[in-house]
């Protein structure tokens, strides 16, 4: 805390004329010019493709883009930035991310920044719709798959290669001692989910929807059902494990 604390004391005294209230709104969230996760992730991709790090400086190469078509120029940035933005959803870190692109290149961060248990990833999360139809509109004639949503709590299960078990919440927060229960019972859950990715070989991380089970055949109407959320709280948790060594 105290080393972030320098670097904004170190800002304001260099800023000149109203920097220093840009930096504010930017640190309050409040910038209000449209500069989202999303804007930064972009510019950073267009700024890495068109000036390739590593050079010299005065860097040799400014525009990597130059000679392209205006739409072949857009659709190889917006290439570059969909991996960028992919492997910033598994590894929500700029501190991990930034020395990868600098000294590998942006096509090589999924190689060397992929999930890690200890480091919360940022889910894909649903919007609001206006209804039915707008949904139907945009899978046009596309066969797709329907199935309730439980109202209740996001979690993620981080297994840590020393078997510590950490708890985060859709925002990344670490909720581990709000859940000392769901900890109890991940020795058997992780059993199970090793001996699938034994047999499978592949993936390492699972998906589980828990009602609690003691208290599932208790839910017999409409009213407990309210009084069962609101009491246990419906949890969708994604397990991630480290990969298994055998």
């Amino acid at each position: 805390m105290n080393k972030k604390i320098d670097i904004i004391k170190g800002l304001f005294v260099a800023c000149r004329f109203s920097e220093a209230r840009y930096i504010v709104r930017s640190l309050a969230g409040k910038l209000r010019i449209g500069l989202a996760e999303q804007s930064v992730l972009s510019a950073l991709s267009q700024a890495v493709c068109l000036t390739p790090p590593g050079q010299g400086f005065p860097p040799a190469v400014v525009d990597a883009g130059k000679g392209m078509s205006a739409e072949s120029r857009r659709a190889w940035i917006e290439e570059k930035s969909l991996i960028l933005k992919q492997t910033y959803c598994e590894m929500p870190n700029y501190d991990v991310i930034i020395p990868v692109l600098l000294k590998e290149g942006i096509d090589e961060l999924p190689k060397h920044c992929k999930l890690t248990p200890g480091v919360p990833l940022r889910p894909m999360l649903a919007h609001p719709t206006k209804g039915v139809g707008e949904v139907m509109k945009k899978f046009d004639e596309a066969a797709f798959t329907c199935e309730y949503k439980y109202d209740g709590e996001r979690a993620q299960i981080h297994i840590l290669e020393s078997g510590e078990v950490r708890i985060f919440s859709r925002n990344q927060e670490d909720n581990t001692s709000k859940y000392p229960d769901i900890i109890s019972r991940i020795p058997k859950v992780n059993h199970l989910s090793t001996a699938l990715a034994a047999q499978r070989k592949s993936c390492h991380n699972c998906q589980i929807r828990a009602f609690i089970a003691e208290h599932i055949h208790l839910v017999h109407s409409a009213f407990y059902f309210c009084w069962f959320l609101s009491t246990f709280s419906l949890i969708c948790l994604t397990l991630l494990c480290p990969p298994a060594t055998n």
